[in-house]
């Protein structure tokens, strides 16, 4: 009788273990997939403005093609980069608490995206300008 109340007690354990980890782990896709909405809100408007700059110097007969696939290319791989980036996040913030400290490994992990969200805007800040300076440079 003891050894079936302790098995119960240990499976109503897991179980509330099993729920506190689903519900952090929703809480920390949340704030991934914020940090990701945040990244394509600064890269496709970029790269819509590069595109535009594009079309304005081939219609004044000026190639910028070249100019357009490296931008293009150069935001691909930082949009792909920050998000493999927001994985590495969730993962050091997981590894870093235990998992009854939520508060602490939601705080980790938010703080991370948004540094990452940064590393993306300035470098997508560096590829509108080196853009303008190819387009410029035609």
């Amino acid at each position: 009788m003891k050894l079936a109340v302790s098995l119960l007690v240990a499976a109503l354990c897991l179980c509330q273990m099993a729920a506190a980890y689903s519900t952090l782990s929703n809480k920390l896709s949340d704030a991934k997939i914020d940090s990701m909405q945040q990244i394509n809100s600064i890269v496709n408007p970029t790269l819509a403005s590069i595109e535009r700059a594009t079309k304005e110097s081939t219609a004044a007969g000026k190639d910028a093609t070249r100019c357009y696939t490296q931008a293009k290319s150069e935001l691909r791989t930082y949009s792909l980069d920050g998000f493999s980036a927001l994985d590495t996040c969730r993962r050091n913030a997981l590894n870093a608490y235990p998992i009854s400290n939520e508060s602490a490994i939601l705080s980790h992990a938010i703080t991370c995206n948004r540094g990452v969200v940064i590393k993306v805007r300035d470098g997508t800040w560096e590829v509108q300008r080196e853009s303008n300076r190819c387009i410029a440079a035609l």
